[in-house]
């Protein structure tokens, strides 16, 4: 499905981010309560909104799709940040 979103370079910069942050394990929940495959900090919202965003895969990555974009220019230079900083 990522394959089908994004370039070849893209999908592998956004599967190597994944990796790191949620072990494309969409139900992941850091100790910090960032929620999902991009570990997306959700405040305010409802216990249901938060169990559907989990359970929906593909908004997960189209959010970090849309997010690399508008945040970084793109997912691989979202990928840079994170390996220069620790995070993106």
């Amino acid at each position: 499905m990522l394959q089908k979103m994004v370039s070849a370079r893209d999908y592998n910069c956004l599967s190597a981010i994944i990796m790191a942050e949620s072990a494309w394990n969409p139900h992941s929940i850091s100790p910090t309560y960032d929620y999902g495959l991009p570990q997306r900090h959700m405040p305010g919202y409802t216990r249901k909104q938060l169990r559907a965003w989990m359970q929906d895969t593909h908004q997960q990555l189209l959010w970090m799709i849309t997010y690399t974009k508008q945040r970084y220019g793109s997912p691989c230079q979202a990928a840079q940040a994170r390996d220069l900083k620790g995070w993106y």
